[in-house]
């Protein structure tokens, strides 16, 4: 049997295998093997959602957190229940870990694992939902109008952003009167929003005079 689990960047995360294939009519062993594969399932499922219920008390969605690859040592830097919280968490791996490692299926370990992990639920059930500032290269978390920066996006992400900005300064230079007012939004800077309304303007007069 093997066991890995993944933290920091990836919020956690159990996945295991086991060796043999259970038959028509599995063994008392293979049985028992299968119930604490069961078992483990269940205490991963536990802990991601420990994971999440703390992101989501500091105004975070775990969803976005997840899918930019944000590390929670970073983000929650000289947090103190943060700090807590990971004592706990890594308290319950060790557990986890020490109870396969052992090869201790049975009651003992299951309990041993289970207390570990209400250990974690109450600790987190204790902390008050508040506001956590974000440190600076992670405002954009808490404000919807700010851009995420280059750094935190794949390739793809960049490179999609430079398409849609290639089109969007065409749509300017051939219809300002439409496409400058997009320049409105903040992930544009003050030189552009001139260089794109000053064009407005001078297109709208060129056209006026012709008529």
């Amino acid at each position: 049997m093997s066991f890995r689990i993944r933290g920091g960047k990836s919020l956690g995360g159990v996945s295991f295998s086991f060796g043999k294939t259970l038959t028509n009519k599995p063994s008392a062993k293979e049985i028992k093997d299968k119930e604490f594969k069961n078992f483990l399932v269940k205490s991963s499922s536990d802990l991601n959602e420990c994971v999440f219920s703390f992101i989501r008390l500091h105004g975070y969605d775990p969803k976005i957190i997840q899918k930019n690859s944000i590390d929670l040592d970073e983000l929650f830097i000289g947090l103190e229940s943060f700090e807590n919280f990971k004592k706990l968490s890594l308290s319950a791996k060790d557990t986890i870990e020490k109870v396969i490692y052992s090869g201790d299926t049975g009651i003992k370990g299951k309990r041993d694992i289970t207390d570990s992990i209400f250990d974690l639920k109450s600790f987190i059930k204790s902390i008050p939902s508040t506001y956590h500032k974000p440190p600076q290269q992670f405002e954009y978390l808490k404000n919807p109008n700010l851009s995420i920066p280059n750094q935190f996006k794949s390739s793809a992400e960049i490179k999609f952003d430079k398409t849609k900005n290639i089109l969007l300064w065409i749509g300017i230079f051939f219809m300002p009167y439409i496409f400058s007012w997009f320049t409105l939004r903040s992930n544009f800077t003050k030189k552009q929003r001139i260089i794109a309304f000053c064009w407005m303007v001078f297109v709208v007069i060129l056209i006026s005079s012709n008529k």
